[in-house]
């Protein structure tokens, strides 16, 4: 009697599949469903390797390329910032995919994040109904982004105003002073509108 073997863990699968058919165009289904997976599963769950090696395989079949999947696998690595994932995955899609909305303003986006212009950054989504779709299908985008903007603003500040971090990471100022204490950082006992930057 042999042992009976543990069953494989989604990620364990989806490393088999890369190691074994990395680039089997009858393995996309399967790839294309993990994305879904990570797109369902908030900021815990991303594959940057299962993710590039689905785009790879659209360079290679272009007419099985799904351009929603593109999206959402892009949107994933915009979360991901200051990871240069979202720059590797635009070298791996067609320019002319790249100028089709919603991947054009996800570019446009990506430069706003990156030059620290927070609000116009949040003016867009707010102002784009195709950006609006990507939010609400990519659990967890906003969150994402604003991980992203608490890590540089921690970087660069050594105190800032709630107001302005408010507009930063697009929340009211409640919502923001409970993002301040999520983070750890405190408000200025003198000045109660400040908050102090660890």
């Amino acid at each position: 009697m042999g042992a009976e073997s543990e069953p494989k863990s989604r990620e364990q699968e989806i490393l088999d599949i890369l190691q074994s058919r990395r680039y089997d165009p009858n393995a996309l289904a399967e790839l294309e469903t993990y994305i879904t997976e990570q797109v369902q599963g908030g900021l815990d769950k991303y594959d940057l390797d299962a993710n590039m090696a689905v785009l790879k395989l659209y360079q290679f079949y272009p007419e099985r390329r799904k351009i929603q999947v593109v999206v959402q696998i892009m949107a994933k690595a915009m979360m991901a910032l200051p990871e240069t994932d979202f720059l590797c995955g635009s070298y791996m899609i067609a320019p002319e995919l790249q100028a089709q909305e919603p991947l054009a303003s996800m570019m446009e986006l990506v430069g706003l994040l990156e030059t620290g212009m927070y609000e116009q950054f949040w003016a867009k989504c707010d102002n784009s109904s195709s950006l609006e779709t990507v939010r609400k299908s990519v659990v967890g985008f906003d969150d994402g982004v604003r991980k992203f903007v608490m890590g540089v603003v921690g970087r660069t500040y050594a105190s800032i105003q709630v107001d302005l971090l408010a507009k930063f990471v697009n929340l009211d100022e409640g919502k923001t002073r409970e993002l301040i204490n999520k983070y750890g950082w405190a408000i200025d006992s003198s000045n109660k509108a400040r908050v102090e930057v660890p």
